[in-house]
Order: C-alpha cells, then sequence, then structure tokens
C-alpha cells in the first residue's frame, strides 16, 4: 500500500459548517489549513436548517449574510397549539419574532437548509485561499508527540488518512503532522473516541421523526411556523422552509419501551401526522428527506487535549433538534477557537489563549444541554400544566435562543471585575464585559455614509479598540484621544502607516459635529497614512445611533477592547492606560 507524508499547520476533521466557520477563520489569516471529510461530495440532504441573530451577525462578519437572506425563509412568527378536551386543536399562542428586542440586533431568525450553507461558505473560502474540502479521506489514527506539545512551531500531532485513489477502488494512506487538529466530526466523533474523552449525559426512550416534505393542508398556520401538543398521543412542530419545504418534527414514541429507532419508517412518520394534526387533514406531495432519533443530551468530558487537539461542535454537546440551537451554538465554538489558533500560528497571540477556549464554550455548552431538556419538558406538558414558571422561564430564555446571553467568565481574554462587568447595569442591552458588542450605527466623519458598527469591525483576526469620546472640538478632549493614540503607538500596537501590520484595529467615535473638528487634528493611531489612498478615513466617526448613554458608556470607562470574535473584554478610562496596556501585553506575543 503506497504512504504519503505532509505538513500543515491545521487539520480539521470533518466539513460539516462548524469545520467550515474554523475553516474560514485559517482563510482569512492566512493559515495553512486542510480539511477533510470521510463522505464523498454528494450534496447533503437534510441536518440543520435554523440561522439565530447571532449566528447571522457570524456570518455577516466574514461577508456571507447577503449571499444567506437571498435564500432563506425568515421565521416571522411562532404559533402554539393545543389539543382541547373536545378532541379539537386550539390556538392558545403566537409569539411574534420581530417585536423581540428588535431595536438591539440586526437579523431576524431564518431557515435555509445546512446544505446550502455549507455551499456558500465553500464558496467564500475556495475564494479567499487555497483551501479545499478533501473529500472521501478517512481518519484511522491520531499521535500526539508529547514532547513536541509545548514548543510553538512544531506539529506534534500525527494523523493518518485513508484516501480514495482517484478512480481506482484501491485506498492509499497519508501521514499528516499538524500543529493543531479540529475534531468538527459530529455527534459521534472519530477524534473524540481516538483521544478517549467520554461522554456524560442521559439517553430516553423518546423517538422523534423528521422530514423534509411539501405539503398541502388545512391546518390554518400550515405556512408559518408551529408548535401542536396532543397530550398523551405526543405532539409535533414543524418550521416554514426554503424552496416551498417544510421540516416535520413529530413524536413517534414516548418513554421507555421495547421499540427500537431503526423499527420505525417513513411511513410510520407520516401515520402519526396525520392522527396528531386532526381534525385537519394533511397530504405529503413530495418527500425530499427523511430520518429518525432518539432523544439524548449528552457532553464532551474534555473539550481539547493538550491543547493541541480540539472538539467543537456536536463533538462536545449533543441534544434534540428540537430548539434548532445544535448549530448556532457549533459555530459559535469554532467562531471562539479558530482566531485564537490562527493568531497563535502567526506569532500574534500568546499560546495561553488556547486554555480560554474550554473555558469560556463549556458553560455555553452546558446551559444548551439544560435548555433542550426544559423545551422537551415544556413540550410534554398538558395545557392546563403549564404552570406560570415555566412560561416565564421560556421568556427568560429568549436571548440564549437568539444567540445573545452568553458572557464570558473573567480569564486572560475578559478583564472582568465588580465596575466593569455592566458600564450601566440600568440600561438593557448596554455594553458588557465578556459579552458581544450590541449592535449601534455611526457616521462616517469624512462621509457622512451610515454604517452598523459591525460592518467595520470584519473577521480578519485583529483586535479592536473603540474610543467613545466626547466634544472633541473641546480642546482638553482633543488632548485626551491624541495623548491615548500617542500610548498606542508607543506600546507599539497600532502605527502610523494604515498599510503597516497592526494587531490592533482602532476607531474613533465622537460626538462632536462633523463640521468642528479637522481629522488632520487627531494622533495618526485614528487618521494613519495609507500608500495607496494617501490617508485612512475610515476610522473616525460620529453620529452615534444609539447615543453614548443609551450604551452605557460614561467618560470613565469610554475605551473598549473588541475581540476578533466580537466580544468586549476590557474597558477604561483615558488614565487607565497602564491598565490597557497591561491587558493587550497578556495577549499578544
Amino acid at each position: 500500500m503506497d504512504t504519503s507524508e505532509s505538513y500543515t499547520d491545521v487539520l480539521i476533521i470533518g466539513a460539516g459548517l462548524v469545520s467550515l466557520i474554523a475553516a474560514l477563520w485559517m482563510a482569512k489569516c492566512g493559515i495553512n489549513a486542510r480539511i477533510i471529510e470521510k463522505r464523498d461530495s454528494s450534496p447533503r440532504l437534510g441536518g440543520a436548517d435554523g440561522l439565530n441573530p447571532r449566528s447571522m451577525e457570524i456570518l455577516d462578519s466574514f461577508g456571507l449574510a447577503d449571499d444567506i437572506k437571498r435564500l432563506w425563509e425568515p421565521t416571522i412568527d411562532w404559533c402554539l397549539w393545543f389539543r382541547r378536551a373536545d378532541g379539537n386543536l386550539q390556538r392558545r399562542d403566537r409569539v411574534a419574532y420581530e417585536s423581540i428586542h428588535r431595536t438591539s440586533y440586526r437579523f431576524g431568525f431564518g431557515l435555509l437548509g445546512q446544505g446550502m450553507i455549507e455551499n456558500i461558505v465553500i464558496r467564500k473560502i475556495e475564494q479567499d485561499s487555497a483551501i479545499r474540502v478533501e473529500y472521501e479521506k478517512k481518519p484511522v489514527s491520531i499521535v500526539l508527540d508529547h514532547d513536541k506539545e509545548h514548543k510553538t512551531d512544531t506539529y506534534p500531532c500525527l494523523v493518518r488518512i485513508s484516501c480514495a485513489d482517484g478512480e481506482k477502488p484501491e485506498y492509499h494512506d497519508e501521514f499528516v503532522r499538524a500543529k493543531y487538529v479540529i475534531g468538527a466530526d459530529g455527534a459521534r466523533s472519530w477524534t473524540r473516541k481516538q483521544l478517549g474523552i467520554g461522554l456524560q449525559g442521559t439517553r430516553t426512550g423518546d423517538i422523534w421523526g423528521v422530514m423534509d416534505v411539501i405539503v398541502v393542508s388545512d391546518f390554518p398556520d400550515i405556512r408559518a411556523s408551529a408548535s401542536v401538543h396532543s397530550g398523551a398521543e405526543g405532539g409535533f412542530s414543524f418550521i416554514r422552509r426554503e424552496r416551498n419545504l417544510t421540516r416535520f418534527y413529530v413524536q413517534l414514541i414516548r418513554g421507555s419501551n421495547n421499540n427500537t429507532r431503526k423499527q420505525q419508517t417513513y411511513d410510520n412518520i407520516v401515520e402519526k401526522l396525520k392522527r396528531l394534526i386532526r381534525p385537519y387533514t394533511i397530504q405529503i406531495v413530495s418527500c425530499e428527506w427523511w430520518s429518525t432519533y432518539i432523544i439524548a443530551q449528552h457532553l464532551s468530558e474534555e473539550m481539547s487535549r493538550n491543547d493541541r487537539v480540539f472538539l467543537v461542535g456536536d463533538a462536545v454537546h449533543s441534544h434534540s433538534p428540537k430548539i434548532g440551537l445544535g448549530m448556532n451554538v457549533s459555530m459559535q465554538d469554532a467562531y471562539n477557537l479558530g482566531w485564537k489558533i490562527a493568531g497563535i500560528i502567526n506569532n500574534q497571540l500568546d499560546t495561553g489563549l488556547l486554555a480560554t477556549y474550554e473555558q469560556e464554550r463549556r458553560p455555553v455548552s452546558e446551559e444548551l444541554l439544560a435548555t433542550d431538556k426544559f423545551f422537551l419538558k415544556l413540550f410534554d406538558t398538558h395545557e392546563d400544566d403549564q404552570a406560570a414558571w415555566m412560561l416565564q422561564k421560556e421568556v427568560q430564555l429568549i436571548p440564549f435562543v437568539m444567540g445573545f446571553a452568553t458572557q464570558y467568565r473573567r480569564s486572560q481574554l475578559t478583564s472582568l471585575n465588580d465596575q466593569q462587568r455592566r458600564l450601566d447595569s440600568n440600561i438593557a442591552d448596554a455594553v458588557t464585559i465578556g459579552k458581544r458588542l450590541p449592535d449601534f450605527v455611526v457616521s462616517n466623519h469624512a462621509t457622512a455614509r451610515i454604517y452598523p458598527i459591525r460592518t467595520l469591525l470584519r473577521s480578519y483576526g485583529n483586535f479592536h479598540i473603540l474610543v467613545f469620546a466626547g466634544d472633541i472640538s473641546n480642546q482638553e478632549e482633543l488632548a485626551n484621544v491624541n495623548s491615548l493614540g500617542h500610548s498606542l503607538r508607543k506600546m507599539n500596537y497600532v502605527s502610523s502607516a494604515a498599510s503597516s501590520p497592526a494587531r490592533l484595529n482602532t476607531m474613533l467615535i465622537h460626538s462632536s459635529p462633523r463640521t468642528s473638528i479637522e481629522l488632520a487634528a487627531l494622533d495618526g493611531a485614528f487618521y494613519p497614512s495609507h500608500e495607496l489612498l494617501g490617508k485612512d478615513i475610515n476610522r473616525v466617526c460620529c453620529d452615534i445611533c444609539p447615543t453614548f448613554a443609551d450604551l452605557g458608556v460614561h467618560h470613565n470607562c469610554n475605551i473598549l477592547i473588541v475581540r476578533p470574535d466580537q466580544y468586549v473584554g476590557w474597558c477604561g478610562g483615558y488614565s487607565d492606560v497602564d491598565g490597557l496596556g497591561g491587558y493587550l501585553g497578556s495577549i499578544f506575543a
């Protein structure tokens, strides 16, 4: 059997959306990476399909939101139905997603098949780099060289893969040496098993069917999204998909019994659905895909091994697909990890940052499983049993479902203390240390063009410093701003030349009238030279909406450090330059 050997900085095992988010970071940061996938290149059917607002922010940071929105089906509301004592179904409630915190985020919920999302991301990776998905390549073994693990510029991971040999049926082996390995290979993760990492959790006897179909029905909300509860008979839910598809989740078996998942058929799913939707009728016109699954919640005992091999997504946390969070939380795993690995390979970031991956993401995984268990319990209740606390809890969980509830704890990356935890605790959706930067809109000082702030914080691996200045036409305020800019350049984190490599993207946001200050009066950290453009006019903004006060920003805490994944890591005032330097010094290599 033929063998070969190769080297890569990062080997990504699996080619699902989670893997592709990690690969996007590598592409944006110029990292040599490979993606191997054991399946062939046939288009994916089934899989996940729901994108929450935070996932859309992530995709937008890579310039992909418009491509998604051209194809997806927006989710406007969710209808809740119960079977009454007389046997008829009745709509109990309608939740309008557009009305939930709509002023604090740019994107809503939407539905698009996982395969279609993956195709969009793959095209972007191929456009920005030489990284390609390598299909029909199956990992066989992984070995860690412990003597090399603590040396930055070494390849301690040796992965043996079995490769299809062109048109021949034979396979040959390849040995890949990698600095880092990312295991994004699903709930039955080969990577996790090879590392000997166990699972904690429970497995129930509940069996559900799932199918993507085109239907004709007289059910009133069939072109919306809904949950239907039929008491002891079980229930079902459905969501409106792209291309006139509807995704149905149908409860086939409840509780422990002798039935197995393999005994369930497509006909079983259709028959049960017709029974649960009565007195309304439903006809299946065509079926694109169907499957069954058993309800279980599992969490891996570890998320990394020696900070060289990492698990992300379903390899870490598996649960029911009922709340549509699996793909969304998994994307955030990869979004959290990718820039850290890339920054270390590029000799920009301290290697200790890799430990923050599990510190930050494990609590999120635990909350995901707890949320899944709650919603399953809610789904199984009768209308009369819906206690007030359950409804209140459901409302409380909305920010988590949207992807906005995560707050990372204090770590090397999150300078969190009692004064900084919330810049103004009396303001909803205020800037919060450890949470993602809220949405707001700014106006370019030079051009008056309006920008959502996130479009200026694209994912290229940079940290960002946002300075919320007051009236810089005031000489004292201008002196504070310029003194800060000088300090940043003196600390060697930014340059007066915009085309020079910089580890920190600086942005000044002031509250002065545009005509009251000249850009030339600003320090070069905010108005840098550019060898092609002359001067970079894109780092100074004004006319913020919401206002500084709306964001909870005040004069004692008007300097923010925003991480590459758009989470706020540090805040301080003009007088806290030493604290700023200390934070940056602990992060950058």
